[in-house]
């Protein structure tokens, strides 16, 4: 059987996601997408404005993707939690690209929220997940490589590898 190939589309304000994501990279040898949001969301100022979009259920304009999800048969979608959902660059590009994902893996970072986030993310993806990831900044070394290998295995054995 052939492997399957693997998109990982993220954004990452802080840094948090956009390391866990190099790290499933440079396991999986997968393709890297950076979701990238029109609106800038650095400082205290605009970390509070993104709360109250969420809150407000607002939507953000991202660029332009490189890659097109409908090129691999499974895409993993990586966000930070912002306030128990996962972020608006992100939700803005499951909405866009919803139609073209084969299966789907989740991934979060944050403090707490995780099983929300996926929810959400599941929601508006119309996609159950063959696998997900939550990791907290609170885990420790051997809990987050615990936690790793459990979603490479899970997402090993989806691609036949």
């Amino acid at each position: 059987m052939p492997e399957k190939k693997v998109l990982l589309a993220y954004y990452s304000r802080t840094g948090m996601t956009a390391k866990v994501a190099r790290d499933i990279s440079a396991s999986l040898g997968c393709e890297i997408e950076e979701i990238r949001d029109k609106k800038d969301r650095s400082g205290l100022f605009n970390l509070l404005a993104s709360g109250r979009d969420v809150f407000l259920r607002e939507l953000t304009e991202i660029e332009e993707c490189r890659h097109n999800p409908s090129d691999y048969d499974i895409t993993i979608i990586g966000t930070p939690i912002w306030m128990m959902r996962m972020s608006l660059p992100i939700k803005a590009y499951v909405l866009k690209h919803r139609k073209e994902f084969g299966k789907v893996a989740f991934l979060c970072t944050g403090s707490y929220g995780s099983k929300h986030v996926f929810r959400d993310m599941e929601y508006h993806s119309h996609a159950k997940p063959i696998s997900t990831l939550g990791v907290s900044r609170h885990d420790s070394e051997t809990s987050y490589s615990k936690k790793l290998k459990k979603f490479l295995n899970e997402l090993e054995r989806a691609a036949g590898r």
